[in-house]
This record gives C-alpha cells, structure tokens and sequence, in this order.
C-alpha cells in the first residue's frame, strides 16, 4: 500500500510551488522573460492557482501564492506582444471579477493592468461608483510621479507600467467615444483629461528631455531647458514617457475641447508654444526611439492647430505643469 504524504510533506510542497511563482512573477517582469514564458504551461497554472482559489481577494496576502500568480499574469499581459494566448486561457475570467471588486485593494490594481493590457473594452472597467478605475489609476499615477522612490507594497506596479496601464484605458475610452458618440464632442476621455493628470503626463515627458539636457543653475528663466536636473521631482523614465505619449494622444478631443462659450485666448497659444517647445525637443533627445518622435509631433501638430482658441483644459493643465516644475 502506497504510504499517503504527510502534512509535513504537503506543507512543503505547497511552499515550494508558492516561492517558484514568486521567481516566476519577477521573472516576468522582464519582457524577454516574459515572452518566452508565455510559450510554455506556466500562463495556464497561474490562472488556475487564481481561479481555484478559496480565499477571498481582499483577504490574499502579500506572498501569498494567489498573489505571486495575478502578479504574473499582469507582467505576462503586459509584456506579451499576442494577447490572444492569455485570452484563450480565460486570463480575464480570473482578472474581471478582481478588477470590480472595490474592496481587493493591490490586487484591483493589478487585476485593471491586466485586463488593460489584454485590450478589454471601455465598457468593462468600473466607471461608477465610490472608486471607479480612472480614479484609481489616476491616484496611483500621480503617487509615482510624485514618490518616484517608493513602490505600492509589492514593487511591482512600476511608473512605466502603470503608465502603460493608463495609455490602454485611455485608448479605449478613445475607441468608446468614437463608436458611441461618433462625430460629437468628446465624452469618455473627458475623464483622463483632468488637469491634474495631464500635468502629470507633460512633467513625465518634460523630464526626459531635462535629463538630457545640459543645464545652467544659475539661469532662472522659466523655460524648460533651464530645470536643474537636482530639483526636479520625478525621475526620468523614457518608456513612460511614450506611454505619456500615447495617453495624451489618445485624449486630444478632450483635451483641446472649447469651453461652453468659444473665445480667444492668450493662455491658449502661451500653452501651445511652450508645450510645442516641449515635444520638439522632445523629438531631439538621442535615443529616443522614432515611432515616439513621430508621436511628439503629432501631438504638437494637433495642439498648434487649436492654438489661440480657448482650451480650458489645456490652459489649466499647462499652468499646473508650469507651476510645479519651472517655478524656481
């Protein structure tokens, strides 16, 4: 009769499962990795380690196994250049029942990234309620851009991720717009286009190019080759700002919408030189990649067009992002 293991014995193999989706989870972090883990099983056992869990998703630990794998999944979402894999699994079966669930905290987050990199439409995420997703998204961003140093709990929710995370639901909210309401004003992008967050998305782009630039400290023109890279207050990351990119450009209708009342406007066409500055030089930075270059002009080409025009939520945004990173 063949012996039946003992707690001891299962307890172990239980730990040892969990801590090789911990390897696995950081593993995917990196796009290489991820790509070649997506050809194997392993897509499969972390959605069924998900699915077959017991514990409610507020009440799953840090470490936890349940954990580990919707980390992994999010990672081989994101990095996965063929979703179709991942959807075939049943990927956002486990994702969406998280991703509503106001109370699940982290894995909420996690579980939108996800269903955000697998291209779920717009009318999937929460749009209502006490903690609708462009407000968790849009909280969490402005967290790292502000915090560059510090993680949410785990680390794995990084600035270029969560950024790219935003671009897709802004995307969507794009597409959204255009097959609901086509040939009106914007309506679902209206919430991305809060002044605060595209303040935020300039600063990150804005960044890139301070970093790259050689800066003289004792200047105190306001203009954006003059930010001292020591006081700036976020860190130059060149992937999130072609995330930042693709957000902004997916919100544009929005963004350049007039107000109630069409006017002239001085601070319009001051917002649009200095942002069209901006992108240019942007667009000159080395190693910028030219699918974002040719994005930079776009976005400037689009925003010169509305120059002079009243845009509310452009002049607002500009004078945030001024204030907070050219005020010396």
């Amino acid at each position: 009769v063949e012996a039946k293991p003992t707690i001891t014995e299962v307890t172990n193999q239980t730990e040892a499962i969990r801590w090789a989706c911990g390897l696995l989870s950081a593993l995917a972090r990196n796009m290489e990795n991820a790509i070649l883990l997506s050809r194997t099983e392993i897509p499969k056992r972390m959605i069924d380690f998900i699915h077959a869990s017991e514990s409610p998703t507020n009440q799953w630990q840090q470490n936890s196994l349940e954990d580990f794998s919707l980390t992994c999944v999010m990672h081989l979402a994101e990095h996965d250049p063929n979703p179709d894999t991942m959807l075939e699994l049943g990927a956002l079966d486990v994702l969406n029942p998280i991703m509503k669930n106001v109370s699940a905290g982290i894995q909420r987050v996690k579980a939108t990234m996800g269903c955000a990199f697998l291209g779920s439409p717009w009318s999937d995420f929460p749009k209502e309620g006490k903690y609708p997703t462009t407000v968790l998204m849009s909280e969490l961003l402005e967290k790292l851009v502000k915090n560059p140093h510090t993680q949410p709990n785990d680390a794995t929710c990084t600035l270029k991720s969560v950024n790219k995370a935003y671009k897709h639901l802004a995307k969507a909210a794009a597409k959204a717009d255009e097959e609901e309401f086509p040939g009106k004003a914007a309506h679902y992008t209206k919430l991305f286009a809060k002044p605060p967050i595209v303040a935020l998305h300039f600063s990150i782009i804005s960044n890139v190019v301070a970093a790259a630039e050689d800066v003289d400290e004792e200047e105190e023109a306001p203009n954006l080759h003059n930010i001292p890279n020591a006081k700036t207050k976020i860190v130059a990351d060149p992937a999130a700002a072609e995330h930042s990119l693709g957000a902004l450009e997916a919100i544009l209708p929005a963004l350049l919408e007039s107000g109630d009342m069409p006017r002239t406007s001085f601070y319009s066409e001051k917002a649009s030189v200095e942002l069209c500055d901006m992108l240019w030089r942007y667009t000159q930075v080395a190693g910028i990649p030219p699918s974002a270059q040719s994005l930079a002009q776009r976005i400037s080409e689009r925003i010169k067009e509305a120059s002079g025009k009243g845009c509310p939520v452009l002049e607002n945004s500009y004078e945030l992002w001024a204030k907070a990173f050219y005020k010396r």
